[in-house]
């Protein structure tokens, strides 16, 4: 079983929000990808709509960059895209 979590924090670094979820078993980038995705959701729901992103995986950043989940196996890339593309 994993989970993911984070915090959301204002432009003076004082934390706004926390959150943590199980996502079940799967692998560190899928992880990471739910982590990012309950950020982006969480952000969303309070109204924030411009973020600065930080984690610490190499590898995801490959992914999201690409900007193409059809070339990954990963299924919760659509879900980020379309949130990201709700701006």
């Amino acid at each position: 079983m994993t989970s993911c979590d984070g915090v959301l924090r204002n432009e003076k670094g004082e934390r706004v929000v926390g959150y943590s979820k199980k996502v079940g078993s799967c692998s560190v980038i899928e992880t990471e990808l739910w982590g990012i995705l309950e950020g982006l959701n969480q952000a969303w729901r309070i109204g924030c709509r411009r973020l600065w992103v930080e984690f610490d995986c190499s590898e995801v950043v490959k992914i999201l960059k690409r900007n193409d989940p059809s070339h990954d196996p990963f299924t919760i890339l659509p879900h980020i895209y379309q949130v990201l593309a709700c701006t």
